[in-house]
């Protein structure tokens, strides 16, 4: 129910659930055990993308739009995967995301590729014609890490320089909140065609 949905993108709680979560907590009949069942039942709730939806893929490290006043987003070129200056008329900063056994199917729009896999954290993230899955991770305030399958980490700006720079590579790094391996998962209808 889209009008439950507290924020309109993934890594946000149906209000159904947050009330829920609090009506537990303001009346626990066993603190510890009340408190681990809420949790629970409001993680279980989170909203995940959905099949037959697009999204841009949108950093969440708040230094670019604070240095530049511009939003960076993962798109292929259809070689590697690359951060840069979100640009809704390409099809390539599109993308969806399938379920697959706990993991989805992240495809790109434009070039119909998948995220390779990446275990050296210095080095540009493929894309790849076959089928590969990734794992997002909630790590808070509506941000996921997203883990090719295969890559010991998560997808990160390469070269960001603490917000800087116009575009560099997508690699692999393990960081939390608001920083280069965040991201938004943000609703958004593609082209049918390439505008740019």
């Amino acid at each position: 129910d889209a009008s439950a949905v507290v924020g309109t993108d993934p890594g946000y709680f149906p209000q159904s659930a947050i009330n829920d979560a609090i009506e537990v907590l303001e009346n626990p009949s066993s603190v510890d055990a009340d408190y681990e069942q809420a949790k629970a039942n409001l993680d279980a709730a989170m909203v995940l993308p959905a099949s037959g939806k697009t999204y841009q893929l949108i950093s969440a490290n708040p230094s670019f739009e604070e240095k530049q006043g511009k939003k960076k987003a993962i798109w292929d070129n259809g070689t590697q995967l690359r951060w840069a200056d979100i640009n809704a008329d390409t099809r390539a900063f599109y993308w969806t995301f399938t379920p697959s056994d706990s993991k989805y199917i992240l495809q790109n729009v434009g070039t119909k590729r998948y995220p390779g896999a990446q275990t050296a954290s210095n080095t540009a993230l493929p894309s790849q014609e076959a089928e590969n899955t990734v794992t997002l991770t909630a790590i808070g305030q509506g941000q996921f890490n997203i883990t090719s399958t295969g890559s010991s980490a998560a997808m990160h700006t390469m070269g960001h320089n603490s917000g800087a720079g116009v575009e560099n590579f997508i690699c692999i790094w393990n960081a939390g909140v608001n920083s280069g391996s965040a991201w938004y998962i943000v609703e958004a209808a593609a082209p049918t065609v390439d505008l740019a």
